[in-house]
């Protein structure tokens, strides 16, 4: 019976995979195609499934695309608190490691759009870690193109150039096909070399760019290689061609929906045009820039533009400097305000996760106590029998040459006479003077469990020579007899039989030769401990 039991439990396990395993390769079709809401009806099916199985990788992975369909529908906050949720339940479990390096990476993004760049360096180092840790997922290169866009956010371009270049030979080794993130990793490693004014490493990666921007899907202009072929002018000094590049720059920026990255590629653009002191370049940027500001509420972009707006004053000596130097002051003082109010938000978003996760820990060891009860015999307090027999399944698992493993069923001699002529309630203090000195006798790891009126079981592991076994065995003999309990004129001696294994094999094999040897110990005379030694237990199917 029971090995039917186990093959249906493996086709249930089975069938439960391939269902989670669908839903998420439908997910990846509905984001192939660009479509978000199947992505995210599917991603909700996923989490609801996972959950009621219990499978965390799956449970997390549904976090992941949930929170790719909130950032992608400019929802932060709920594509943050996804993130953070997915987050935890990949807490110190390996099996995890998937969801957990592309969450941390996710929320490394959502940081770093939040101007929180010490929580996004901190989440994004989490995942590169990871990625080390697990090749095979060939996942490292996400995490270095990132690491490497931090960077170039922070202005710090010799570290983007490293993780940038890194990313891209990542991606090179594992063999993944070119598409649009190789055109924006690509032109980045453009934009820091031209930061870094070492425009001759510039001409092969243009050309890398140019050979492979069909399959890369870049069909129309490509703001990031417009904004390098800017530099080249700027670096050539050939004005025609820096004008030509500086309005269409321009005239795209509409089509982009990332106002953050859009700003800062057209604040690389404004000192091109202040380096070359061109006025109404400069001008024609600036309102490019001021119109983005106007789309979003930012008080950060808008201190940024303001300090923009006082370089293009100053260079140009305009007698509007004055007024925009004490407006200057108060936005600044503003988008101070601005980033207090966010660093409060993430205090209490980081609060609301960490309560959640309290809360689900709380309950997880409610159902593990609750668990842990029903497993337990009502008088005694130690496993009853299909408990017992479970949990000794597990540790007979275990059992090696270097880790023997022992069953004894333990029998009170001549119980029911205690019972019939002193009463149970000696009967019961009885059994549970006994079950106390089973207890004593136990080693971590080491179970036992009634399985029987008056009959027990232990489990003892990690033994290394039979004299152990013998010396445990003689222990107990000896304390039970000299249990004496009120009004009990008799003195209790327990039978003993016990199987020493070596080797790993069925609860059904050991338990019968652990009760021969009982059987023997009766036979004997009671009040004895007899031993049958396996050596080559053979696995039962």
């Amino acid at each position: 019976m029971r090995k039917c039991d186990t093959i249906i439990t493996k086709v249930e396990i089975y069938i439960m995979d391939e269902q989670l395993k669908i839903l998420d390769e439908e997910i990846k079709k509905k984001r192939a195609c660009n479509d978000l809401e199947g992505m995210q009806t599917y991603s909700a099916e996923l989490r609801k499934l996972s959950h009621a199985k219990h499978n965390r990788t799956y449970e997390a992975l549904a976090y992941y695309y949930s929170t790719l369909y909130h950032y992608l529908k400019k929802e932060n906050a709920q594509a943050m608190r996804d993130c953070l949720s997915g987050l935890s339940l990949c807490e110190n479990d390996e099996a995890c490691c998937e969801a957990y390096i592309l969450l941390s990476n996710f929320s490394g993004v959502l940081y770093s759009d939040q101007d929180n760049l010490l929580s996004g360096l901190q989440q994004f180092l989490n995942a590169y870690y990871k990625s080390l840790e697990h090749p095979k997922l060939h996942l490292h290169h996400l995490i270095l193109n990132n690491l490497g866009t931090l960077f170039i956010k922070v202005e710090d371009f010799d570290n983007a150039l490293k993780y940038l270049q890194e990313g891209y030979e990542e991606r090179r080794k594992n063999k993944i096909p070119f598409d649009r993130s190789d055109a924006v990793l690509i032109t980045n490693i453009t934009i820091a070399y031209a930061q870094l004014k070492r425009f001759d490493q510039i001409p092969p990666w243009q050309r890398l760019f140019e050979e492979n921007s069909e399959k890369m899907g870049v069909s129309s202009p490509f703001l990031n290689y417009l904004l390098t072929l800017a530099y080249m002018d700027a670096y050539h000094n050939d004005s025609k061609a820096l004008q030509q590049h500086v309005r269409e720059i321009v005239s795209i920026t509409n089509q982009e929906q990332d106002v953050n990255n859009t700003f800062q590629l057209l604040s690389f653009l404004f000192d091109i045009c202040l380096t070359k002191k061109d006025r109404s370049l400069c001008d024609h940027v600036y309102q490019k820039m001021e119109h983005l500001v106007s789309l979003v509420d930012n008080p950060l972009m808008l201190a940024r533009l303001s300090n923009q707006y006082i370089r293009l004053l100053s260079e140009f000596k305009d007698e509007k400097l004055k007024d925009a130097l004490l407006e200057n002051y108060q936005l600044n003082l503003q988008a101070k305000k601005e980033e207090q109010k966010r660093g409060r938000q993430s205090l209490a978003l980081k609060m609301e996760l960490e309560e959640s996760q309290y809360q689900q820990k709380k309950i997880m060891a409610q159902n593990e106590r609750l668990r842990y009860t029903s497993e337990l015999d009502g008088f005694t307090g130690i496993y009853h029998k299909k408990a017992f027999q479970e949990h000794a399944d597990e540790l007979i698992k275990k059992v090696n040459q270097h880790n023997w493993g022992a069953l004894l069923i333990l029998d009170i001699d001549h119980f029911k006479e205690v019972n019939d002529t002193y009463g149970h309630l000696a009967g019961d203090e009885a059994i549970l003077r006994i079950v106390d000195i089973m207890k004593k006798v136990l080693q971590t790891g080491d179970i036992c469990g009634r399985i029987g009126g008056d009959e027990f079981s232990i489990f003892l592991c990690g033994l290394a020579q039979e004299a152990q076994v013998q010396k445990i065995m003689q222990s107990i003999l000896k304390q039970v007899h000299e249990i004496r309990l009120p009004g009990l004129d008799m003195t209790l001696t327990m039978s003993i039989g016990c199987c020493l294994i070596q080797k790993p094999c069925s609860f059904t094999h050991i338990y019968q030769h652990s009760d021969q040897a009982l059987y023997k110990a009766k036979e004997k005379g009671r009040n004895q401990a007899y031993l049958y030694k396996e050596q080559f237990c053979i696995q039962e199917n």
